[in-house]
């Protein structure tokens, strides 16, 4: 009895649970509801071991929704019904919270890696917000890259073993010193972990004049893309692992509208992309 009795049985295994919660549909509330199971099951699913084990699993997250500037307040737009809808409250921010008659001249860079990235040019910031959280991080943008840029577009993702842990994270920023044929891109990169600047980093060789856009860019692999408005067959690249800036030919498509069209991740983490036709 006492030897039956000590058996393990096969959901009591952590390895095997996790596989089970793994193999779930990625809807939010799929492993939430397998963690009422068991206080094993709950301690598990909420643990960041299983975090990073589900994201490495399903690869892609399910996207829970969009964002939109609402006037003084960063509007979280649900994409799922019920039970997997998230409250449009839950993770909306209101940027000027200070009540200041006077509204802040602020725009959002883009969504990638669970972080929301927004330039606040009235205050001379950069703002990294995690909605799971509710961490939001302010970055003051360096005097150097004030000066100098004129047009200004920029990244945030992830930097450490899992995606789950909000406090890491690294912010690239690019723009443009000068106008016309003078403009030079370069870009300036920030890391959450250390709180260190890096220097300035330009475009070794490329065309001009080169002004990068204002659509969020693209994460793929280990680099991030982005649309430039000129020259119009270009696309800026930033490699993560190199730190270099260059400029690369975009796919050879014809009567492509820059503003209806995007940079996607592609198989195998390429890129391509997505035109609205």
């Amino acid at each position: 009895m006492s030897n039956a009795a000590s058996i393990r049985q096969p959901l009591d295994d952590e390895d095997i649970v996790g596989e089970i919660l793994c193999r779930l549909p990625p809807q939010p509330s799929s492993v939430l509801r397998a963690s009422l199971a068991s206080k094993l099951w709950r301690d598990l699913a909420v643990s960041s071991a299983f975090r990073c084990r589900l994201r490495a699993h399903h690869r892609h997250a399910p996207v829970l929704g969009v964002y939109e500037k609402h006037a003084r307040m960063l509007r979280f737009i649900p994409a799922f019904d019920a039970p997997d809808r998230i409250p449009t409250d839950r993770f909306s921010l209101k940027v000027c919270a200070d009540h200041s008659y006077k509204v802040d001249n602020w725009v959002v860079l883009g969504a990638t890696t669970a972080r929301v990235l927004f330039i606040n040019r009235t205050r001379r910031e950069l703002l990294v917000f995690h909605p799971i959280s509710t961490d939001l991080r302010v970055v003051a943008i360096s005097a150097d890259f004030l000066n100098k840029a004129y047009t200004t577009n920029g990244a945030v993702v992830y930097e450490g073993e899992c995606i789950g842990d909000s406090t890491k994270f690294q912010l690239v920023l690019v723009g443009i010193w000068g106008k016309g044929h003078e403009g030079d891109l370069f870009a300036h990169v920030y890391s959450s972990e250390t709180g260190v600047r890096g220097d300035l980093v330009s475009v070794l060789e490329g065309p001009k004049p080169c002004r990068v856009g204002h659509l969020p860019c693209t994460l793929a692999s280990n680099g991030i893309y982005w649309w430039l408005t000129e020259p119009h067959k270009c696309i800026l690249q930033f490699d993560l692992g190199s730190q270099q800036l260059a400029v690369i030919n975009r796919p050879p498509v014809t009567s492509i509208n820059i503003g209806c069209s995007r940079i996607i991740r592609a198989e195998d983490d390429d890129i391509g992309l997505t035109v609205l036709s």
